[in-house]
């Protein structure tokens, strides 16, 4: 069933409101923080919360309940006004004064730069005698509604009636926030005479529910309760289900003076109805089920995302064929829904210049007494780009570490991800020419490193290595389906990396605390395109926990990086800094497993985080077997530390993967009750990365929440 095409898909009631008093109401409620939208399922089971800033103050709500974001359901809850509408004076006279019984009524507030996304309301049509209307409280000229294919931006002081069982979306791309009261009412012949006089014409003839406003005891069925049979399609009134088919049992009852229609899954409340303005003989008929939201035949499934700063086309324009991808995640522990998984495709070799060198450096030395490592000859200049030395990689590990990356796609895939690929490196790739230095780049594997996702934010980070320094152009048919979805994408400035670029501090510091010989690092030379210490940041090393952000700083490179995050995210992410955990990352000193649950290292890690995090549950696994990696020769540059295999990867909150062969990590994890996929990674050490360091998820199912606070 849907509407009729006659009746417009927007009308403005005849009936107009005191602005200045709809702002003052507004100002009364401000000081609390409004919960962000949430839905609800039949049986009362609570949806996704969304991923945007959305938020929902309830004024009218089942049962009273200030906690219900949500419309409401089809059960025999009793609507009622939460404490917040006693704050609203006049905004609760004009409810009072509709001449319709009323629903939900709930404050929706659509901050900066914030999308909800096209999709249908097909429950809320007046051909099942719901509707919805709008009352602008505050708004801004960038902030666009569109319904049914035409732009709207419905002012405060305006009331309107809106058909969102038709397509929609609303984009907020000013910097204010958009805020509506949006109130569900059972439509009436009351509430119609408000209509233009146009619209109450096409009325007669449109396919509209009518309610009656006559008690319900008055008409009731005799012989209650009765036991029926009803079409399967019946009860999933949501849909427009055919109404042939099995048969299903039922029960008509009369329940705490609502009339009842149940099935072994739902119960509705039934509503006295008449078909038409006519007002045909009334029946009755299930009351409204709000969201989760249903797509129609037309319709994608509501999702939310930013989006960039310039107005886009209304989203009805996009591409039908093109497959809609929402960029959104928070952390490392929701379920996850998407990712991107790096290739080792044509991974030859290392170029071993000054970046290179002092990127692994603390890697290079540090385990230098327990693990082979070939040591550099000495260089006049090891700081030189033009010194830098070309390792080539082992063949056979090449071989085998790709067959293991597939195989890690593949696990994915098989747990019902969605995997995304880089573009894989051509097999003779073009030098990379910066100011002052050439390197061969070298494929998109460590995907973690140089990308940042933040919400619905994709962010560049600036590289330190001068062979990866256009790694994420790899990824950009992967980020651009992001960014035409709504997503937003950043690149943070890039550095020249002359060799005066780098801050070698830490390195010279670790030289003296680790102990043993080290590879020289030179003074560097100084050249035409210095420009100081550069701003230098991997996304690995940011642990990200919804709204806050653990951030490790090692040196003046990612101080500066830090600052710019810091503006940059000013107001929307709180940053945690912490010193020295590392040389860089931090995903294999400490990931998050769920919230209040970290996999550490080692038990010290704790002091060095902000206080609630120091309150969370620390699981340290056993020291790394040394039996559990391979034996390699003098040729081959061990990058990693024997704690590598700490770069595990959450599926969601029970399910990690972690690295086959570390049965130690393994057996740790299933003790505390976690769901281990064992996955093959042999030759972890070679090539930088685990499980954590290849992957960039894109979706997952949390929210900016605040797991601080």
């Amino acid at each position: 069933m849907t509407t009729t095409p006659l009746l417009p898909a927007a009308a403005r009631l005849n009936q107009t409101l005191d602005a200045a008093r709809l702002a003052a109401d507004l100002n009364h409620v401000t000081s609390h923080t409004w919960d962000l939208q949430q839905g609800r399922a039949p049986g009362g089971l609570l949806g996704a919360v969304t991923d945007i800033d959305w938020r929902v103050l309830p004024l009218i709500a089942p049962n009273g309940d200030p906690a219900r974001t949500d419309p409401g359901g089809p059960g025999p809850d009793t609507y009622a006004p939460t404490g917040w509408l006693d704050r609203m004076p006049y905004l609760a006279q004009v409810l009072a004064g509709i001449p319709a019984p009323l629903n939900a009524a709930r404050l929706m507030a659509l901050g900066p730069n914030a999308v909800v996304e096209r999709h249908c309301d097909p429950k809320y049509s007046l051909a099942r005698g719901c509707a919805r209307l709008h009352i602008p409280l505050t708004t801004n000229p960038d902030a666009v509604l569109y319904l049914d294919g035409t732009e709207h931006t419905w002012q405060p002081g305006e009331f309107w009636y809106g058909d969102f069982s038709r397509e929609h979306a609303v984009r907020n791309l000013g910097t204010t926030t958009r805020v509506h009261a949006v109130i569900d009412v059972l439509f009436t012949s009351e509430l119609a005479a408000l209509f233009p006089p146009a619209w109450q014409e096409q009325l007669a003839e449109a396919d509209a529910l009518i309610n009656h406003l006559t008690p319900l005891d008055r008409d009731l069925p005799e012989g209650l309760p009765r036991a029926l049979h009803l079409p399967a399609g019946f009860a999933d009134f949501g849909h427009d289900a055919p109404l042939e088919g099995d048969l299903v049992p039922a029960r008509l009852d009369h329940t705490d003076g609502h009339l009842t229609l149940a099935t072994s899954e739902r119960t509705f409340a039934l509503l006295p109805a008449g078909r038409g303005s006519g007002g045909s003989t009334p029946g009755a008929r299930p009351a409204p089920w709000p969201p989760p939201r249903t797509a129609g035949p037309s319709c994608t499934p509501v999702t939310a995302a930013r989006t960039p700063t310039a107005r886009s086309p209304p989203p009805d324009l996009r591409d039908e064929g093109t497959p809609t991808m929402h960029l959104n995640s928070h952390d490392d522990f929701t379920r996850l829904r998407e990712i991107i998984v790096g290739s080792a495709v044509n991974y030859t070799g290392h170029d071993r210049d000054v970046s290179f060198e002092l990127f692994h450096h603390e890697n290079l030395t540090g385990f230098r007494s327990d693990w082979a490592y070939p040591r550099l000859v000495d260089r006049a200049s090891a700081g030189s780009g033009a010194a830098s030395e070309q390792w080539a990689i082992n063949r056979r590990y090449a071989a085998e570490l790709a067959e293991d990356v597939e195989d890690l796609a593949q696990v994915l895939a098989d747990l019902g991800i969605t995997v995304h690929r880089p573009i894989p490196l051509p097999a003779d790739p073009t030098p990379i020419a910066g100011l002052g230095w050439s390197a061969p780049p070298v494929p998109a594997l460590n995907i973690r490193d140089n990308t940042l996702i933040l919400g619905d934010e994709i962010i560049e980070t600036p590289p330190a290595i001068r062979a990866r320094y256009l790694e994420t152009r790899l990824l950009a048919g992967v980020f651009s389906g992001y960014w035409q979805a709504g997503a937003r994408w950043t690149t943070m400035p890039r550095p020249v990396l002359t060799d005066a670029s780098f801050d070698l501090s830490y390195a010279r510091d670790a030289t003296t605390t680790l102990g043993g010989p080290t590879e020289p690092i030179n003074d560097p030379q100084p050249g035409p395109y210095d420009v100081g210490f550069e701003m230098m940041l991997d996304g690995a090393q940011v642990l990200r926990l919804g709204r806050d952000l653990v951030v490790n700083i090692a040196q003046s490179n990612h101080a500066s990086g830090v600052d710019w995050l810091e503006r940059h995210l000013a107001g929307r992410y709180r940053i945690h800094r912490v010193y020295r955990m590392a040389d860089n990352h931090i995903d294999s000193m400490l990931l998050a497993l769920r919230p209040g649950v970290f996999l550490a290292r080692h038990d010290g890690i704790r002091d060095m985080l902000p206080e609630p995090l120091q309150r969370w549950k620390f699981i340290v696994p056993p020291q790394p077997d040394t039996g559990a990696f391979p034996a390699y020769g003098d040729a081959d540059l061990v990058l990693t530390s024997p704690y590598i295999d700490l770069n595990v990867l959450s599926v969601d909150p029970d399910t990690v993967l972690v690295n086959q062969d570390c049965t130690g990590l393994i057996k740790t994890l299933e003790a505390e009750h976690f769901t281990v996929v064992p996955v093959r990674h042999r030759h972890r050490r070679l090539f930088g990365g685990g499980f954590h360091c290849f992957t960039l998820d894109t979706r997952r199912d949390g929210a900016c929440e605040d797991y601080l606070t």
